[in-house]
């Protein structure tokens, strides 16, 4: 085979390189991998030692070596040239490519960025952004074998810039929608943590009253309407921590309600169980609140039957998901049968209507059974 021959296929082979890299960016986004993709291939591509890619820095005063291939590419990281000066400097001003076969010979060439690197020659393209405007360069730099660049190589070359400048001004979008991403969710952390505390204070207030009201309506009233601001108040503390972004884990936000729901009417530790088996479950805010305040709507009526002679024993509260996607909450008590689901009793909030109100918004079920001694109160919906 000969030299011509030789140099055909070699320029098949870059060819194809490069086509496939043109392909594969519009598939990334992060900007690091864009960069290392694409002077990959254009060191295979254009059978070159090195290849590297300059970006203006903010001031638009320096061309800064963003990244780089061949032998002393660590070291020329980070390196910059004053944006008029070099080859580099020429292409930038005048939105043009250029080649030099010769860069001994060549006015233009500004120096070798690192001691222990000669160049000979380079074939070198701006990246331009939507307008046409030029931000940095992209270079091959010494083809193998002592060979020259030739201007058939420009073509591809360029196309290969102009998909490198469209992947980069993309990631660039990409990654500031990532940062407003992120001030968003920081925002939002900072709105639940405030909320949360905002609901403290007031459930703080409601309990530093309650002894003093002697109305035992009234009592109820306060002391329900504590339970649920506490129970919103948790579901904000768990999202105030910014991670989950709109989804809480549902197990753990009711585990806290069954934990503290003795809490509400005093120490019960004596005469009553609670006990929970909750399957993990990571669910939406908005969701897990009413899930939220139904379990604590439910678990209150269980308790305050204690007040009133009922001889309650136990509460159990499960959560599990079926193959079908089916959310299953069930509440279960022993003791005395109540043959309806809790109600109006003895002056006590409606928490009948509140918990048929809060399922209805879950487009979900609720049904409530007397199984034997105790009762039962299934709630479902589809996640």
């Amino acid at each position: 085979m000969n030299t011509k021959d030789v140099r055909e296929d070699q320029f098949i082979v870059g060819n194809e390189a490069l086509s496939k890299v043109i392909a594969s960016l519009n598939r990334t986004l992060d900007l690091n991998e864009v960069l290392l993709k694409c002077l990959e291939a254009v060191k295979i591509g254009l059978d070159s030692e090195a290849s590297s890619l300059m970006l203006l820095d903010n001031e638009k005063k320096n061309l800064k070596v963003s990244m780089a291939t061949g032998p002393v590419k660590d070291e020329i990281l980070g390196a910059t040239i004053p944006k008029g000066m070099g080859i580099a400097g020429w292409v930038l001003d005048n939105n043009e490519p250029y080649i030099s076969n010769d860069v001994k010979e060549d006015e233009l060439f500004y120096k070798d960025l690192s001691p222990s690197f000669t160049t000979r020659n380079i074939i070198c393209v701006p990246l331009k952004d939507a307008t046409g405007d030029p931000f940095g360069v992209l270079q091959a730099i010494n083809k193998n074998e002592g060979l020259s660049f030739k201007k058939e190589e420009l073509k591809i070359f360029q196309s290969l810039s102009m998909q490198v400048s469209t992947a980069i001004e993309r990631s660039k979008i990409y990654e500031e929608q990532e940062k407003q991403l992120d001030r968003k969710r920081e925002y939002i952390s900072e709105l639940h943590h405030r909320l949360k505390n905002s609901l403290s204070v007031i459930s703080g207030l409601i309990e530093f009253e309650i002894d003093d009201v002697q109305d035992e309506k009234a009592r109820y009233l306060l002391t329900f309407t504590n339970s649920r601001i506490r129970t919103l108040a948790k579901a904000h503390s768990a999202q105030s921590d910014g991670k989950t972004e709109d989804h809480i884990q549902l197990d753990e936000y009711i585990r806290d309600i069954v934990k503290n729901a003795g809490k509400t009417f005093g120490d019960f530790d004596q005469q009553i169980t609670i006990s929970s088996d909750l399957q993990p479950l990571n669910l939406d805010l908005n969701r897990s609140i009413l899930c939220g305040l139904s379990v604590n709507e439910l678990l209150l009526n269980e308790l305050s039957r204690l007040l009133e002679g009922d001889t309650v024993s136990e509460i159990k509260v499960s959560l599990s998901l079926s193959d079908e996607n089916k959310v299953s909450l069930v509440i279960e008590s022993s003791g005395s049968s109540d043959e309806e689901m809790p109600g109006v009793k003895n002056g006590k909030p409606n928490s009948r209507f509140i918990v048929k109100s809060l399922i209805n918004k879950l487009d979900g079920n609720i049904e409530h059974s007397v199984p034997g001694q105790g009762s039962k109160t299934e709630i479902s919906f589809t996640l």
